[in-house]
């Protein structure tokens, strides 16, 4: 989905892409933080990652970006890197949230 919208007087067209929001469950966020094994994507805590993902959810709504929620399951996010030949990684998140929605949620 792309939204176009003209930025202030100047009339430009400007085109954003969906806002892919990683949303993990607590159950299985150590099953995931285990697969992914990167810091940076996977806080050490359950709680500080949602504190910060419902921030990150937040700052693009204000900003009139469409924020779409990915609920990431663990064993399709495998399935999904085996099926590319890639190890599971803060990366592989991202295209999978976005291979999820252009999929319309068929992966």
């Amino acid at each position: 989905m792309t939204v176009t919208w003209k930025s202030g007087s100047r009339g430009n067209s400007l085109k954003r892409m969906p806002v892919v929001s990683l949303w993990f469950e607590e159950r299985d966020y150590a099953a995931l933080q285990r697969i992914v094994n990167d810091p940076k994507a996977m806080p050490l805590s359950f709680e500080d990652w949602k504190k910060n993902a419902e921030l990150f959810e937040r700052n693009w709504k204000r900003n009139g970006h469409l924020v779409t929620r990915v609920v990431v399951d663990p064993d399709l996010f495998l399935r999904y890197c085996a099926a590319r030949s890639k190890d599971p990684s803060g990366n592989m998140l991202k295209d999978f949230g976005y291979a999820w929605i252009e999929a319309g949620k068929s992966l």
